[in-house]
């Protein structure tokens, strides 16, 4: 098991932010008790012919977001009906629970202050 200090979730936080910028998607922290990241981006109609991209980039995102036991996902990404409903929609969101909560602590940090 790896340890991290506060500084440095923090740095992995500000990176992932960046990086979600770089790609045109938003970051909110959701929930009942703010433990939920969810992901988002709306698509023109240029961009959907190439929806395999962003779920790709979606998928870089999101192996740089340290998990707890337990963490699951779900929302409009490109598996079953959640995929014609972003086809449908133009909009991509992917939810993302059981994230180390030092790491949503700095997101929430980061994102208040903007």
């Amino acid at each position: 098991m790896e340890f991290y200090t506060r500084s440095e979730r923090k740095s992995q936080a500000n990176k992932f932010l960046f990086d979600a910028s770089e790609y045109g998607f938003t970051v909110s922290v959701t929930g009942a008790k703010k433990s939920v990241i969810t992901i988002t981006r709306r698509f023109t109609a240029e961009e959907m012919n190439d929806a395999g991209k962003w779920s790709g980039v979606d998928f870089f995102l999101s192996l740089s977001i340290p998990r707890v036991k337990g963490s699951r996902e779900w929302g409009t990404d490109e598996s079953r009906e959640g995929g014609f409903q972003a086809m449908q929609g133009n909009d991509y969101v992917k939810n993302i629970s059981g994230v180390n909560p030092v790491f949503i602590k700095q997101l929430l940090t980061l994102t208040e202050n903007k």
